[in-house]
């Protein structure tokens, strides 16, 4: 069995194997935990991501994830949206799941917007520090034929 280290490197050296397509990366992001410490004012207690050292070290790599598109715009094609391990009606922001089953999606190219589940490869990105935006964020993203 491959370990995180591998399937990384297995994911950056060959995209199109359908082995990696079947690698679920929801598991790995489904390792944060978080923790409450104050604010910069010290008046609020908010909660902090803790990042496993798997997630670490997916961090500014190449992943391949299949998920739900959330739209933040009218149902058109996106290039800007939030990619759920989940259906929609049991994503993050419907209250059927965790902040860490949706991921933040940026595209050069626009996606169609479908109720079926897409495929899409990009660079990962982990935010620990900006409230504004979702704990994960995949860069550079596109379309992998399912």
């Amino acid at each position: 069995m491959l370990d995180l280290v591998d399937l990384v490197s297995y994911s950056q050296n060959n995209t199109q194997n359908n082995l990696h397509q079947n690698i679920n990366f929801w598991n790995v992001l489904a390792t944060v935990k978080t923790k409450q410490q104050s604010d910069k004012s010290g008046k609020y207690q908010v909660s902090v991501p803790v990042f496993s050292s798997d997630l670490q070290k997916l961090n500014s790599k190449e992943i391949i994830l299949k998920g739900y598109i959330i739209p933040l715009q009218e149902l058109r094609k996106q290039n800007y949206f939030v990619l759920s391990r989940y259906p929609y009606s049991l994503c993050y922001f419907c209250g059927g799941a965790g902040i860490e089953s949706v991921i933040e999606v940026n595209s050069h190219q626009d996606i169609k917007f479908t109720e079926n589940a897409v495929t899409l490869k990009g660079i990962f990105k982990l935010n620990p520090t900006n409230p504004n935006q979702l704990l994960y964020i995949l860069n550079e993203a596109e379309v992998v034929n399912n």
